[in-house]
């Protein structure tokens, strides 16, 4: 039914490699799994994600949900998305990767950003906005490509972005 960046849920974007995607449809498992290694499996359960047939780290499955990490080396373009669940394989999805494609995570269903004050980590709410000058943090994906250069599924040592997000509050 569809296939979107994982934080946002934002629908009919692109995604960007090494970011998070969610799939939604049915009948993807038997049961809910959520991966508990790392490196992140490419099967978990008996469901697997494959990028221009390149398995994705997989790190949740329900019955109508995946949540995967796109490949790091799926290129920008078209791409095709494929899922198999106990040997049977879905229909080919064609998706769009880009370079970048951020998203905000989510705190809740009421679209609250995981967004902090840094200084004490509470959420910024309109209860309790940023001030001028303080330093907040924004938990993203798909803010392009890392260095050092990232592997797929395998926790990253302290990546920085090689291009420098431009972040706007209110415009």
């Amino acid at each position: 039914n569809g296939i979107v960046n994982g934080a946002s849920f934002a629908i009919g974007l692109a995604v960007a490699p090494g970011s998070l995607a969610a799939i939604f449809g049915s009948n993807f498992a038997a049961s809910v799994l959520s991966a508990t290694t790392l490196p992140l499996p490419t099967t978990l359960g008996q469901t697997r994600v494959t990028f221009n047939g390149i398995p994705a780290p997989v790190f949740f499955v329900s019955s109508g949900q995946i949540d995967v990490q796109v490949p790091f080396t799926i290129p920008p373009g078209p791409a095709t998305v494929q899922v198999t669940q106990s040997g049977m394989v879905s229909a080919v999805q064609t998706i769009n990767v880009a370079a970048f494609s951020p998203g905000i995570f989510l705190l809740d269903q009421a679209g609250t950003g995981a967004i902090f004050h840094a200084a004490t980590f509470t959420t910024v709410t309109n209860n309790s906005a940023a001030r001028p000058g303080e330093t907040i943090a924004i938990y993203a994906t798909g803010l392009g490509p890392v260095f050092p250069a990232a592997v797929s599924g395998v926790a990253a040592s302290a990546p920085s972005t090689t291009s420098t997000p431009i972040v706007t509050i209110g415009g």
